[in-house]
């Protein structure tokens, strides 16, 4: 094998452990922040004396209805941009190990190391190798069109809304 090559699957390598390790933070923030928004909706949704000692006006209701919509508006948007990052990783991940096993199925394969900016990408102003950008707009066309995360984000919004109906039970009953 040539030292150029080798050199780029060291180069590859890299890349994989990086992302890969940015990969694994993101789905730890992701799942961390949706039990911490789970468990607070438990919290409310058990506990029925956790708004009993306030008056039963509109403004008592619209206040804590308005500030938990705000936090969950708040968890739901770092959610969605961490399982993002976490997809955009993973996309990566599989790109540098699929590069990785063409280099080393095929001895003779050309290379283009010119490098240039991944566009749409989250790495604005980050050069990588053209052969890598091709390899990663490859496998983002063979991904699936709906993700994985939209259980979670069902699970968060159906939270959400027992725990409004909540506030509204205990305000207008």
């Amino acid at each position: 094998m040539e030292a150029k090559k080798k050199e780029f699957l060291d180069y590859l390598q890299s890349f994989r452990d990086y992302y890969g390790r940015y990969h694994h933070h993101k789905e730890v923030m992701a799942w961390a922040a949706t039990a911490l928004f789970l468990s607070g909706c438990f919290f409310i949704l058990l506990r029925t004396e956790i708004f009993g000692g306030l008056y039963k006006n509109l403004w008592t209701f619209l206040i804590p209805a308005v500030l938990f919509t705000l936090m969950f508006a708040l968890f739901f948007c770092f959610i969605w941009k961490q399982f993002k990052f976490r997809y955009f990783a993973n996309i990566v991940v599989k790109s540098c190990i699929n590069l990785s096993v063409k280099i080393l199925e095929d001895d003779k394969i050309g290379l283009n190391y010119k490098k240039t900016e991944l566009e749409g990408g989250f790495s604005k102003g980050v050069l990588w190798p053209k052969v890598l950008i091709d390899e990663y707009k490859s496998v983002v066309k063979k991904q699936p069109g709906i993700p994985s995360e939209c259980i979670t984000y069902s699970v968060l919004s159906f939270f959400y809304l027992c725990v409004l109906v909540k506030i509204m039970l205990i305000f207008f009953c």
